[in-house]
């Protein structure tokens, strides 16, 4: 919505692919590195037809890449932060929970990039991939137990259990990661002006509790908002206009 939403403010159109077929697609086996955009094939077949062979001018924004990483939610997360401190260098930001998926991913990547220590906090087995830790350099650490991983922390960061395609894990997923749930006792052990943040929507109860979420320290409405401004500034970059643009050629 905050791309589409983006794209209608700057002038332009929007369309996108729905989620379950952006799923589909890579159950088929479709190479990400040819990823979308993409549509289903004519009817009976299993065969994926690419829309970019038909229409080679379209161009296409994505706001995640599956289970890989999602970096035009992590660009909001980084402009909320920004607003509360100027900067993140030298800061800690712990993510707490499956630090399998995408969001820990980009967390990992901008903390390679923006100079600051990110603590994974997971359970064994939900942890990043050897190739994917590779990207966050000496800037992440691995931890399986929540207080260590918040302890001292700036910043607060979760995303929900079960992600779509993970539905039959539900049940297993939610037993596994309880310990991880971001509380008040969990918020407690971070430093005394922790921010909590959540790409959203979120499941509360779960992977936070009402009190962290709707309470005081946390940011995750004005990160809500600032996914609007965000993928405007992108698209601005990506098609050369606006004043987002014009800085690039300072």
């Amino acid at each position: 919505m905050a791309l589409a939403g983006g794209r209608v403010l700057r002038g332009g159109r929007a369309g996108e692919v729905p989620a379950r077929d952006a799923l589909d697609r890579r159950h088929r086996g479709w190479p990400d590195d040819e990823g979308p955009p993409v549509d289903r094939g004519p009817p009976g077949t299993r065969e994926p037809r690419r829309v970019r062979d038909e229409l080679p001018d379209l161009f296409g924004v994505g706001g995640d890449d599956g289970a890989r990483r999602h970096p035009c939610q992590l660009l909001a997360d980084l402009m909320t932060a920004t607003e509360h401190w100027g900067d993140l260098r030298g800061r800690t930001v712990a993510y707490i929970g499956d630090g399998s998926n995408n969001m820990a991913h980009s967390w990992m990547e901008a903390a390679q990039i923006f100079d600051f220590q990110l603590h994974i906090g997971s359970p064994a087995g939900y942890t990043p991939t050897a190739a994917m830790l590779q990207t966050g350099g000496n800037h992440v650490t691995i931890l399986h137990d929540a207080v260590a991983a918040v302890r001292g922390a700036d910043l607060i960061v979760t995303d929900v259990w079960t992600s779509m395609g993970q539905e039959e894990e539900a049940a297993a997923r939610k037993a596994i990661l309880a310990p991880f749930q971001v509380n008040a006792t969990l918020m407690a052990a971070a430093a005394a002006d922790a921010l909590f943040m959540h790409c959203l929507p979120a499941r509360r109860g779960e992977e936070v509790s009402a009190e962290v979420i709707d309470g005081p320290r946390s940011v995750v409405w004005e990160e809500a908002e600032n996914r609007l401004h965000a993928q405007k500034a992108l698209m601005e970059l990506l098609f050369g206009i606006g004043p987002v643009a014009a800085l690039q050629g300072d």
